[in-house]
């Protein structure tokens, strides 16, 4: 099994189409980096129940790997850029799981898990405690409803949550109550709360002995508004963990697993687990390609691939380069882009801003050329008017005078009779 945790750029690529805030994408691309470069501690192991290995971390680890050895008796589970914290030996009591050990390298820690039997396991991330819970079982002993959960858990894991939520509803009773608090996990990452809170509430009514699931019912009340019962909660679940802060889950924050090599142990197990043990004083791995089918069971197609677990460990630190140096240029390169995608769009702002500057002052002087124009042709019609004015009045007094020089030529009438009268007389 592989668990990898990873960047999400769909998120960010979200974040700034909605938001349009590349410096705020660059921000949180910067403190992803500084969490997936701050180590992961052990604080403590525990064996709880008998078939179960809690492993408890400071924060979520990079990636982590477990590989069953061909014995079938040891698991080895590796933790990248993650350190211990005073853990060396746990012994289990009667339990199948009989002895951990626990090895701090450069860049990695390993748990070695001994059983006292041939056994499968499942390996699964707790998201509200930060732990890896590691589950034994025997094979040979599986109830349909139990075949139906260990599929189920392999989905989650792969992230098929559809698949998954299928086979736990179909395991989902009061005898297996751990599928109901991967429903409530499943829903709660879908944004389907009510739906969640009666999974989480299914799981403690028939005794889910995940401590997560108190956790889950904090954040299920919290979301549907009962402050109350997720105050409650809440303090169970920092009773149990010591933890005081629940982190909400995300569909980014899912237990994502490499879909090309999926290592599951349990497939190799079912088909080989009578088979004569002919290298038990070999500590290898094995790692399985398994394909899908309606029972684990049933599943006959795999790829198996032995590397020893030491000389895999050696030829992973001497070949590779550190995951700090891989995941600095990573986020190098992703805060150039964001840098040059800043650049450019600060550039198309003021390029923006230039042109509707431009427009607007081109508009304003088309104005003022146009009220300049409205005033000329206003003063030409001005002038027309008082041209006209001038034109008439001229032609009166023209007028006029050529009367006056008419009658001033005239001969006067009465004195013409006068004349002529005193002629006659």
């Amino acid at each position: 099994m592989i668990f990898d945790k990873s960047l999400n750029v769909e998120k960010i690529l979200i974040m700034i189409k909605m938001k349009n805030n590349i410096i705020s994408a660059i921000i949180l691309i910067f403190n992803l980096y500084l969490q997936s470069n701050a180590e992961s501690i052990i604080e403590k192991i525990e064996i709880n129940p008998l078939n179960r290995t809690m492993i408890y971390l400071s924060e979520k680890p990079d990636a982590f790997n477990a590989e069953l050895s061909p014995s079938k008796e040891k698991i080895a589970l590796r933790l990248e850029n993650t350190k211990t914290k005073n853990i060396t030996n746990i012994y289990g009591s009667t339990g199948i799981i009989k002895n951990i050990t626990v090895n701090s390298f450069k860049n990695f820690s390993e748990v070695l898990v001994e059983m006292s039997g041939k056994r499968g396991f499942t390996l699964n991330y707790l998201p509200y405690s930060k732990s890896i819970m590691l589950e034994v079982f025997d094979w040979n002993k599986l109830t349909k409803e139990e075949d139906f959960y260990r599929l189920g858990l392999l989905s989650y894991n792969d992230g098929l949550l559809k698949e998954a939520e299928h086979y736990f509803r179909n395991s989902a009773s009061k005898d297996i109550p751990n599928a109901y608090f991967f429903l409530g996990l499943i829903n709660m990452t879908k944004g389907k709360n009510l739906e969640a809170l009666d999974n989480f509430q299914s799981a403690e009514k028939f005794n889910c002995n995940i401590i997560d699931n108190s956790a889950g019912l904090s954040e299920a009340f919290r979301l549907v508004q009962n402050s109350k019962k997720s105050n409650l909660y809440r303090a169970k679940f920092q009773e149990k963990t010591g933890i005081n802060e629940i982190d909400a889950l995300f569909n980014a924050e899912l237990s994502q697993f490499d879909n090309k090599v999926e290592n599951f142990e349990p497939t190799f197990l079912s088909s080989n687990l009578n088979l004569e043990n002919s290298t038990s004083d070999i500590d290898s791995s094995t790692q399985i390609k398994i394909a899908p089918s309606d029972s684990i069971k049933n599943i006959s197609k795999y790829e198996i691939i032995e590397t020893p677990i030491t000389s895999q460990s050696n030829n992973q630190t001497t070949n590779n380069l550190p995951d700090w140096v891989t995941n600095g240029v990573s986020y190098i390169l992703l805060v150039l882009v964001l840098f040059v995608l800043l650049i450019i769009s600060l550039y198309k702002k003021w390029r923006n801003e230039q042109i509707l500057q431009q427009k607007k002052f081109n508009n304003q002087k088309f104005q003022e050329n146009l009220n300049q124009a409205r005033k000329n042709v206003a003063n030409s019609k001005q002038m027309a008017n008082i041209y006209q004015k001038y034109d008439k009045s001229s032609k009166q007094e023209q007028n006029n005078t050529v009367d006056n020089k008419e009658n001033l030529s005239k001969p006067e009438p009465t004195k013409n009779v006068e004349k002529q009268v005193n002629e006659i007389e």
